[in-house]
């Protein structure tokens, strides 16, 4: 079966990276990180990582931008679990 889907996800800003953090799911092999920019569909894959944290390095407080969506799959050689909710961040003053 599956994994099940990553739970706590959260997305904190630096001046270099956005930091994405979650909590394990059990059996997972790799995490898929997925985000979206300013309510742009569809959410892109930009990153896995084999911990329960990812630095989107393509992102930082100063960047232009009013909000980044991100969710996190795990997965496992039986497949991929059904997406984490959907963590948001602003950088600050922005509504």
């Amino acid at each position: 079966n599956p994994p099940e889907p990553p739970t706590g996800l959260k997305v904190a800003l630096t001046r270099q990276y956005a930091f994405v953090r979650w909590s394990a799911s059990e059996g997972a092999e790799e995490y898929v990180i997925y985000r979206r920019i300013d309510g742009q569909d569809p959410f892109q894959q930009i990153g896995t990582s084999t911990q329960t944290t990812f630095r989107d390095r393509d992102y930082g407080r100063d960047d232009e931008f009013d909000l980044l969506e991100y969710y996190v799959v795990a997965t496992t050689g039986c497949g991929a679990s059904e997406p984490s909710d959907v963590a948001t961040v602003r950088p600050r003053g922005r509504q």
